[in-house]
């Protein structure tokens, strides 16, 4: 076997140990929880920005009330669906931690 053979067999060996995997799996976690936080952050300055009649959001003008739900619709389901994917990593997580277990 020769050296590269051998240092791809290790680098397949490193990539299957529970470490690896974990690593892997946690960054995944990392960066949706990173994504739910901002969309959440949005939805949060997106709503407060109507509530205090920012930006000419008031019953007068009606265009930038039309532009505000429209942009609510979209906030709300980019923050849902980073829940729903924040939640499927938990889950995920939460089986492979009964399988390390063993």
């Amino acid at each position: 076997m020769n050296l590269n053979e051998e240092m791809r067999n290790r680098e397949q060996d490193l990539d299957q140990m529970l470490a690896s995997r974990l690593g892997r799996d946690l960054e995944a976690l990392r960066v949706t929880i990173d994504d739910y936080s901002q969309d959440m952050n949005l939805v949060v300055e997106h709503f407060t920005e109507f509530l205090t009649g920012a930006n000419g959001l008031n019953v007068i003008d009606q265009k930038a009330v039309r532009a505000w739900k429209r942009d609510s619709s979209r906030l709300l389901r980019n923050y849902l669906a980073t829940r729903m994917t924040l939640r499927d990593y938990q889950k995920a997580l939460g089986s492979r931690r009964q399988v390390w277990a063993i």
